[in-house]
């Protein structure tokens, strides 16, 4: 079988094992790689006792606490806060910002001044709880035991008493302390709950409370509205002055600037559109005098008088032209039939030079006259350019002038805009006064309590049960982590690095048992116990190529069970059919004798050892034949077993006439020679006490045996409680009693 190096038996060992816990000795890693729950609850399992004394101890604990607690009562009175109450706020020196109505963060508000210490004040005055002893009785300080035993020793000077004015500091201190607001929900109801000794009194400082809170707040409104018409009055004064002096310098501006009128820019507008029309019309004439003018001087300069077109025109050069013509005309005919000195015809002539003459001195005329209307053309053009120029003028001065007034009339509006509101505000508050309405109203009142409110029974309780618990779990597993004895087989691996041979029970955990190991074992062969014990057999002889014969079997200290096991384990030898002899090897303190009830005065070791030979020392064994070599007298004193070699040459002796010679030795810390018998045995098995011995005990006991010497060494626990074992958990075969106890029914 491919086992482990600690289950390979004689074979798998090396010649010379080394000390357990040394290097190179074969070790089971004991080390979990996850939180075993069911060693948890094993372990909680085995301290219940201790977790259900703690339990009750808190328990216990928490019930004396709470019943020698002091009791403390609490009334809850309601009041309801009005919502649309608004406080006004002046103060000197700022805007209208600032009077404006507050209406921010109000229930916290409210709260916060149901928890200040200004009307913890006048509750205190209000119920004169000054005069109230039991009530002073609680806020007085007294002097502590170190105050007093100096003073007595003259060390410090004993406490004043405290002054009124201290007592009354503290009295509100404990009524700050004891008062709670709180909103209920998200309505504008406040609930305000008073902690008191007493439950009248509770109630009575609760509805104080809330008596002072609304004398207090209409008190408030009084003070502010008081405060607000004296700042009014002379803000509002002051407002008006300034308006009054805003508006003065609006009109003195306006007859300053001629603006007289709103409408003075849009009538000085329209005077510029009509020069602008003039002024065109007046040019276009003044162009079409020039014109004419021009032209009828250029013909003039290039034809005389009678090629002006301007005079074509007139009605008089009209005339003349018509008399001219036929006055030409009549000069024509007379030259034709007279000379040039005929009268007629010098008549004529003369005639026609007159005309001709009076045409020149008319078109001469008109000339004149369209010079004289362009000149007034280009007059009047001047003097429409001029008035145009004025109006423009006078238009961009008003527009200065305007832009100076809008901000003179806009500044003298704010202020009469910051006079009315003011004035408003006075008039408002004015009426307000003498009419203050509290802006919260009483809504439940405050009775005694029936029952107190702390200290509470069952939250106590339950605090100390879940304490109790934590800290007996918490004790259980401190003891736990600090418990060093060997309860499985794991433990005994990890702990002391050897072979865990089995357990054997405990008679009284068995359902199926006698009054002793040997008597259960003859009653039930094949019982538990007798299973138990072939198992511990077997397994000194598990992975080996020969057959141990000699078992050597010790504990550390005495009363391990290691005799029990001897003889436990030479019966159910002896049962199998194997040739069995116990012999008894504790010199100093043997029992197997007085157990199985042999004689004193037959031969027993001590005749062995000192003949050489077992025959006739041996006792058999009625159950199952197995031979007994006990000490029926003790050894001389300072005689040991191993002088000159007669144990050593009696074993010898025994592995030619036995098939299984069990050595029932003394315990390892206490005989040294036991550490010396140890060497003649192919196997030692030391036992150790369920649950009783530590594991560094059995380690330091197992380091005292010669290792060089010795084959095999197994570990087997005795007195194993299984159905203990069984709750424990584990994976011994013990551990699972329960599942196959029924069995050997």
């Amino acid at each position: 079988m491919n086992l482990p190096e600690p289950y390979r038996g004689t074979a798998g060992l090396p010649a010379t094992l080394p000390p357990p816990g040394a290097v190179g000795y074969p070790m089971v890693d004991g080390a979990p790689d996850r939180v075993d729950t069911g060693s948890v609850l094993g372990a909680l399992r085995r301290r219940r006792l201790l977790i259900l004394g703690v339990f009750l101890a808190c328990l216990g604990l928490a019930l004396a606490v709470t019943l020698v607690l002091p009791r403390t009562w609490t009334a809850s009175a309601d009041i309801i806060v009005d919502p649309g109450q608004r406080e006004l706020r002046v103060v000197p020196g700022e805007d209208a910002a600032q009077i404006a109505p507050d209406s921010s963060g109000l229930i916290e508000t409210e709260l916060e001044t149901l928890r200040s210490r200004s009307l913890a004040g006048a509750v205190f005055d209000r119920l004169k709880l000054g005069r109230d002893s039991a009530f002073m009785a609680l806020v007085t300080p007294r002097p502590s035991l170190i105050d007093r035993v100096q003073a007595s020793l003259g060390v410090s000077q004993p406490l004043a008493p405290p002054t009124a004015a201290d007592l009354r500091e503290r009295g509100i201190d404990r009524l700050v302390g004891s008062v709670d607001a709180a909103r209920v929900g998200t309505s504008y109801v406040l609930r305000i709950s008073i902690d008191d000794a007493l439950p009248r009194r509770a109630a009575a400082l609760a509805n104080a409370y809330v008596a002072a809170y609304v004398d207090q707040s209409i008190s408030g409104k009084v003070g502010s509205n008081r405060d607000a018409v004296r700042v009014l009055t002379g803000r509002v004064e002051e407002l008006r002055q300034q308006a009054q002096a805003d508006t003065d310098a609006v009109q003195s501006y306006r007859i300053a600037n001629n603006l007289l009128s709103k409408s003075a820019t849009s009538l000085t507008e329209q005077e510029i559109s009509t020069y602008n029309q003039s002024l065109a019309s007046a040019r276009a004439e003044a162009a079409e005098a020039r014109s004419r003018l021009a032209a009828a001087r250029a013909q003039l300069a290039g034809g005389g008088a009678g090629n002006v077109g301007e005079g074509a025109v007139s009605p008089v050069v009209q005339s003349l032209r018509a008399q001219r013509a036929q006055i030409s005309a009549r000069v024509a005919d007379l030259s034709n039939r007279y000379v040039d000195s005929f009268p007629d015809l010098v008549a004529a002539r003369r005639q026609l030079a007159d005309i001709d003459t009076q045409i020149d001195a008319e078109v001469t005329r008109a000339l004149q006259n369209l010079e004289a209307r362009a000149s007034a053309a280009q007059g009047r053009l001047a003097s429409l350019e001029g008035s145009l120029g004025g109006a423009r003028s006078t238009l961009r001065g008003n527009n200065s002038a305007l832009t100076r007034l809008d901000g003179l009339e806009r500044r003298a509006a704010a202020s009469q805009a910051l006079y009315d509101s003011y004035l408003n505000r006075y008039k408002e508050t004015v009426a307000k006064s003498g009419a203050e309405t509290p802006g919260a109203r009483l809504l439940t009142a405050a009775s005694p309590p029936k029952r107190p409110s702390a200290p509470s029974m069952p939250l106590n309780l339950a605090l100390g049960g879940i304490v109790g618990l934590l800290l007996g779990t918490a004790a259980a597993i401190a003891i736990e982590s600090l418990y060093r004895g060997l309860t499985a087989g794991a433990d005994v691996e990890r702990v002391l690095g050897v072979r865990y041979l089995g357990g054997v029970p405990l008679l009284k955990s068995l359902e199926h048992r006698a009054t002793t190991a040997a008597e259960t074992i003859a009653r039930h062969p094949g019982g538990v116990y007798a299973e138990a014990l072939r198992g511990v057999l077997a397994a000194t002889r598990a992975g080996g190529t020969d057959r141990l014969k000699v078992i050597a079997i010790t504990s550390a200290f005495p009363g391990e069970g290691k005799s029990t096991l001897a003889h436990g384990l030479a019966r159910v030898a002896a049962l199998g059919g194997e040739r069995t002899i116990l012999v008894d090897c504790d010199a100093v303190k043997s029992r197997i004798a007085a157990d199985l009830g042999i004689a004193r005065d037959r031969p027993g070791m001590a005749e062995a050892i000192a003949g050489g030979e077992a025959s006739g020392a041996v006792w058999t064994d009625p159950v199952g034949g197995a031979d007994i070599l006990a000490f029926t007298k003790p050894l001389a004193d300072g005689e040991r077993l191993l002088d000159r070699g007669r144990l050593q040459r009696l074993v010898a002796r025994l592995r030619e006439s036995h098939d299984v010679i069990i050595l029932d030795c003394g315990p390892l810390l206490a005989i040294a020679e036991t550490r010396e018998i140890a060497t003649l045995a192919d196997h030692v098995i030391v036992a150790a006490k369920w649950r009783t011995t530590r594991g560094d005990i059995v380690l330091t006991a197992l380091k005292m045996l010669p290792w060089g010497a010795i084959r095999s060494v197994g570990v087997t626990l005795t007195m194993v409680d299984l159905k203990r074992q069984a709750r424990l958990g584990g994976s011994d075969a013990t551990a699972f009693y329960r599942k196959y106890a029924q069995y050997y029914g």
